[in-house]
């Protein structure tokens, strides 16, 4: 199920994907209509230094969901990211290109939290009030802190101290506060208020003013977990989760029968909310179709049953086809759990040393649990019927385990092919 040679070869570069969406009709309209992870993963293809246009055209709400996916990186599947707060500058370069009034809007409404976060990072805030009295002591500590300021780019800004903490960006980051300021004074004054108030603690614990000129942790952690929060809800799962799962696997150190949802799994659905998702944008727009063929997204994560009418289908397909007649609340769960098991594949390990695309991590989940299917049948090639009574007593993420517990096994050579395939995957997988 991965690109073939052809596709990869007439796939357009950056630039030429970039000029085919901006001659797409009603342009705007297409662009506001995408999801914020389908626009985040354009934005990725064409370079967002590129994609001035594109974020112009953004709703709020859009650009909300895209700062989710692109403000925060993990180096390697299995790790939870972490902000990236030297991505957010290259944001706010973007940004201003629409103009001052555009960054001041935009900022306005993005959630309070990450905005904090944000420029927390690059720039300490200081009532001046508290400044002047840490400024005036009459010791050598005071005395080293005022020379270290000097040396500092600093600007004053209501009745706050603004100090840069280096790097580039500067202009940037103090254009867009004063923009917000100018337009909107009370969000402004919020935002300097609560960057006070995290930069007095980020001072205090790096023993004074003067360590931390010349040399937060609590708001990226919430950040971070109302973000997972968002995205759980949007069915992914969060890379240590996954990878806890596959380690737990491959391992066989879960000791949980394979007829159960095991402790990790359980707690994603748990959580999992079961709020109505958001209609998908229909296939037949046109922005969605060029994504599509230039091979940005990919339309679905689990391929529809429709799919295989026409050629050999795995037995777990086969048995969601006969459970779909006899149960659709309990094929309705089932099919949530082989999607559930795709994205812990993406989030949590690599194949020969780069993290699996989404429709190699469906494929690999279908062979997977179609191999558990097998094994917990004791057949071969069992019917679609024999599977599916299988499937009513198993869940997908039980019969993945008890899959990946007999590839494993040194004393087990032969089974059914998708077993095969199980352990030829296991041999480059990596957690």
């Amino acid at each position: 199920m991965s690109l073939s040679r052809a596709t990869l070869k007439h796939r357009p570069t950056p630039t030429q994907l970039l000029a085919r969406v901006l001659e797409a009709p009603h342009l705007a309209h297409q662009v506001q209509s995408l999801p914020g992870p389908v626009l985040a993963k354009l934005i990725e293809e064409v370079g967002l230094q590129d994609a001035g246009e594109l974020v112009a055209l953004a709703t709020t709400q859009q650009l909300a969901e895209v700062l989710d996916e692109d403000l925060w990186r993990s180096e390697k599947p299995g790790e939870d990211a972490v902000f990236d707060s030297e991505r957010f500058l290259v944001w706010l370069e973007v940004l201003a290109e629409a103009g001052e009034r555009f960054v001041a809007e935009r900022l306005a409404e993005l959630p309070e939290d990450l905005v904090t976060l944000a420029f927390h990072r690059h720039v300490l805030v200081l009532p001046l009030a508290d400044l002047r009295a840490e400024l005036g002591r009459e010791d050598d500590e005071a005395e080293a802190a005022e020379k270290a300021l000097a040396s500092c780019l600093s600007e004053e800004l209501e009745d706050f101290q603004l100090i840069w903490r280096g790097g580039d960006g500067w202009d940037d980051v103090l254009g867009a506060l004063l923009a917000l300021d100018r337009d909107h004074h009370s969000i402004a004054v919020n935002l300097l208020e609560r960057c006070a108030h995290l930069s007095r603690a980020h001072i205090d614990d790096h023993g004074g003013l003067y360590e931390v000129l010349t040399a937060d942790e609590m708001l990226e952690s919430d950040l971070s977990a109302e973000r997972e929060a968002r995205r759980t809800e949007r069915g992914f799962v969060t890379p240590s989760a996954a990878a806890g799962f596959l380690r737990l696997a491959l391992r066989g150190a879960d000791e949980t029968p394979f007829t159960e949802h095991d402790p990790l799994t359980r707690g994603y659905f748990r959580d999992l909310s079961r709020q109505p998702t958001p209609a998908p944008v229909a296939a037949s727009s046109a922005l969605v179709g060029l994504l599509a063929d230039a091979g940005v997204i990919e339309e679905r994560a689990v391929p529809r049953l429709s799919d295989w009418a026409s050629r050999s289908e795995p037995l777990i397909i086969g048995a969601l086809r006969v459970l779909a007649e006899r149960s659709p609340h309990l094929f309705a769960e089932r099919s949530e759990e082989l999607a559930y098991l795709s994205n812990v594949l993406v989030a949590g390990a690599s194949v020969d040393g780069r993290r699996l695309r989404p429709v190699e991590a469906v494929a690999h989940a279908i062979d997977g649990v179609s191999a558990g299917l097998a094994l917990a049948a004791g057949a071969h090639e069992p019917s679609a019927e024999l599977a599916a009574d299988v499937l009513a007593r198993h869940p997908c993420d039980g019969l993945l385990r008890l899959a990946y517990a007999q590839a494993r096994s040194p004393g087990r050579k032969a089974g059914p092919e998708s077993l095969q395939r199980v352990r030829a995957l296991l041999k480059t997988l990596k957690v």
